[in-house]
């Protein structure tokens, strides 16, 4: 176990019966959310990879726009993060009309 999780664990501890069992129900729901995730991008590389692939010849051929990170709140999103996980750094690509 990591320091980090033994102190917190630690403090946990302190903490009454309900507020322990409610913590530690988030910690398992978030480890089965973690698993499903991991599970569903492992069966669908084949897939991701086309979409990939048609994004990027979409780009090649003009067929997008960039959308500034400023006009991706119109399309809901929150926020862009890229291939470098740099929050800001790439951008979202949008097909044109």
């Amino acid at each position: 176990m990591t320091q980090l999780l033994e102190q917190a664990m630690t403090e946990v501890q302190k903490l009454p019966e309900r507020e322990q069992n409610v913590i530690a129900s988030l910690i398992f729901e978030e480890m089965l959310d973690e698993r499903k995730w991991d599970e569903a991008f492992a069966n669908s590389q084949d897939q991701l990879s086309t979409l990939a692939d048609e994004a990027l010849a979409e780009y090649q051929s003009r067929k997008t726009l960039a959308a500034k990170r400023r006009s991706t709140r119109s399309l809901g999103w929150s926020r862009t993060i890229g291939a470098s996980g740099t929050p800001g750094q790439d951008c979202v690509w949008i097909r044109q009309p």
